[in-house]
């Protein structure tokens, strides 16, 4: 009889379920079969169990603890809805509806759910007017827009979904229950005669990994750090330790003319064995079908497993020409050099020109355009508008694209100014699992650390770091937010861990300079800030690092060799550049008014470090009052308003 059921219930099993979950009335629903116990010698027909789970939000976990988005909390204990703590009127009708919206953030709630939570059954009610009411009323409250809405949205005709994020949680997320099935994607090896073909080994793997990525408790390994043992003869089992997994896929490609062959095997890192491999040999064109083979079978190796299965999407199958221009843009923008970074620009608007409907190179575009300011080759009030614009694109494509919608955060927040606008982006970005690496470090250092929560922060690079364990740069942010949270002895324990992977790590380097310059150790910081301006020499902050700490330490003249790299201080990133020169010389009138002009210029360095110690003196100047309303820095930020004295 058991049997019996079970056959049955697999025919209703929702198709992309990961676990014991059937489609009841349109929900997945875990359910669970067991044998009921009676009288011996009895057999008695199976029961089926419905193994709900109660909301967070509603279940009474971590009570007490206000829910907070923007600049307002719910208090659900207390029935008090706040705006920057002060409370405003709702009545409890629009206040059960914010419940109810905010117990699934991201997701529809159904007129009909609401009906029933709000007028459940006998009660004789107008619907649509009482429902309409209570939204308009609640919308009023949080100031918020039907047409444009940033925190409640309309589905016409079916409902309503919480949009905006949900930043400082009243739960943890809990853990499933067994291990959680993971893995990590090597680069494929380039068998090619031609060693140009590397890229396309790499594009192969990333495009793995993104389709893996849309499997539901499958952690994978973001691309940075499973790319980082490229060519390094490591055993599979040390590999899978560094980076967390218990799977490992490596594989081959050889191009010969039209034809691709791909080699593919997935392993089990703990006893090595092999889970499954295949090899294809195949037409070019043939490629987004073998990527899609690929992570199937992977999905069915793991299900038998791990108890996963696939859930593939593909946002857009590109025109060919259009994909592998894609894929070079991408291998030359990970290189993060000033040339690579050029090479990928131009790839990415030629893989547009080829397909212009392909929304990943529009999303590229931007961010490339971003990294092309940071590098100091294009002038923030040149590069944003381009890469607002790009970013824009992408999502009028593909409006699922959270990365585009984490650029629009960036740009606001440190070309705009406009944090209201950030915190609506990031949270259309953040507004559901699994979030991108990327998307998170970047809510993180462009938004909460601006804004003073930098604990919060230090949460989210955290949580990166578990996909992304060797993404260097991010370690270095999550100091930085560790730093501003008071945790000093944590950031030098991340920063140490950084340098142990790479000695060469100019960023870390730099962070050491400036701890030690912002505690008066001039003789001491001069060799780490050395060492940051030999390995990144075009870096106007460094420059100014290091010429700070030459006066101090009595070789003036080779400071003004340096100084008169940065010029009169028109360059983009120039200013910047002689605020940390001033800053580091105890002449903080002069790096103020330096920082005037590099807000001018919108060098995002400079709102972004407002949090380090050396930056901070920049609040005991006349010029901070204005500097502050300038970047529209709240005073809950707490680096809005003055503190008393400076370093000498």
């Amino acid at each position: 009889m058991l049997a019996r059921l079970q056959s049955i219930l697999c025919q209703f099993r929702s198709a992309g379920s990961m676990d014991n979950r059937w489609s009841m009335d349109g929900k997945n629903v875990p359910v669970q079969l067991k044998e009921r116990k009676g009288v011996p010698g009895k057999r008695f027909p199976p029961v089926l169990y419905c193994c709900s789970r109660k909301s967070p939000v509603t279940s009474g976990e971590n009570p007490g603890s206000p829910i907070r988005f923007g600049i307002f909390e719910v208090d659900l204990e207390a029935g008090e809805l706040r705006k920057r703590g002060l409370r405003i009127k709702l009545r409890e009708q629009p206040l059960q509806v914010l419940a109810l919206l905010l117990e699934k953030p991201g997701q529809v709630v159904t007129r009909e759910v609401l009906r029933n939570k709000l007028w459940p059954g006998g009660t004789f009610v107008d619907f649509e007017h009482g429902l309409n009411k209570a939204i308009n009323r609640l919308r009023e409250a949080l100031g918020d827009e039907a047409g444009s809405p940033r925190f409640i949205e309309t589905l016409p005709r079916r409902g309503y979904r919480f949009i905006a994020a949900i930043e400082n949680p009243r739960v943890s997320r809990p853990a499933e229950p067994g291990r959680q099935p993971s893995i990590a994607v090597l680069p494929f090896s380039n068998l090619s005669a031609d060693r140009e073909n590397e890229y396309f080994g790499d594009g192969l793997a990333e495009e793995i990994i993104g389709a893996l990525g849309h499997l539901p408790r499958l952690k994978v390994t973001a691309r940075t750090s499973a790319f980082g043992f490229r060519g390094k003869e490591q055993d599979i089992r040390r590999i899978a330790e560094m980076l967390g997994v218990s799977n490992i896929l490596e594989g081959t490609v050889r191009r010969e003319g039209g034809r691709i062959r791909v080699t593919a095997q997935l392993i089990n890192a703990e006893d090595g064995c092999h889970l499954w491999s295949d090899r294809f040999d195949r037409e070019i064109t043939d490629v987004f079908a073998i990527q899609d083979e690929i992570a199937r079978s992977i999905a069915v190796a793991l299900e038998v497993k791990l108890g996963a299965g696939p859930t593939l999407l593909r946002r857009h199958t590109p025109k060919l020409p259009a994909w592998e221009e894609f894929l070079k843009g991408r291998y030359y923008a990970s290189k993060f050099t000033q040339q690579s970074t050029v090479r990928a620009r131009q790839c990415f608007e030629e893989a547009i020109a080829l397909d212009p409907d392909f929304a990943m190179a529009w999303n590229h575009l931007s961010r490339v355009f971003m990294l092309l300011t940071g590098l100091g080759l294009l002038d923030a009030r040149e590069a944003m508008p381009l890469a607002r614009s790009a970013a824009h694109k992408a999502l009028e494509i593909d409006t699922s694209l959270r990365e585009a919608q984490a650029a629009l955060g960036n740009i606001a927040a440190t070309y705009d100014y406009d944090w209201e606008e950030a915190g609506r982006r990031f949270g259309l970005a953040m507004a559901r699992e699994p979030v991108p690496p990327d998307v998170r470090c970047n809510y993180g250092f462009f938004y909460l650390l601006p804004m003073g929560r930098a604990r919060e922060a230090v949460n989210e690079y955290r949580r990166a770091l578990e996909e992304d364990p060797l993404r260097l740069l991010s370690r270095v942010e999550l100091a930085l937010c560790l730093q501003a949270a008071g945790l000093e002895a944590e950031a030098s324990a991340e920063m140490s861990k950084v340098l142990e992977l790479d000695e060469n790590f100019a960023a870390a380097w730099a962070w050491l300079g400036l701890g030690l310059a912002s505690r008066g150790r001039f003789e001491e910081a001069l060799a780490p800030a050395e060492k940051a301006h030999a390995l990144w020499p075009m870096a106007p902050h460094l420059i100014g690092l290091l010429a700070g700490l030459l006066v101090r330490t009595g070789n003036s003249s080779r400071a003004e060799t340096l100084l008169e790299r940065l010029g009169s201080g028109e360059k983009y990133g120039a200013p910047f550049g002689l605020v940390v020169f001033h800053l580091v010389c105890s002449e903080i009138e002069e790096a103020a008014e330096w920082a005037e002009k590099a807000i001018e210029q919108r060098d995002f360095r400079l709102v972004i470090t407002m949090s380090q110690p050396i930056l901070k003196d920049l609040r005991s100047s006349s010029r901070w009052p204005r500097l502050a309303r300038r970047m529209n820095l709240p005073e809950a930020a707490g680096i809005g308003s003055a503190t008393d004295g400076h370093r000498d």
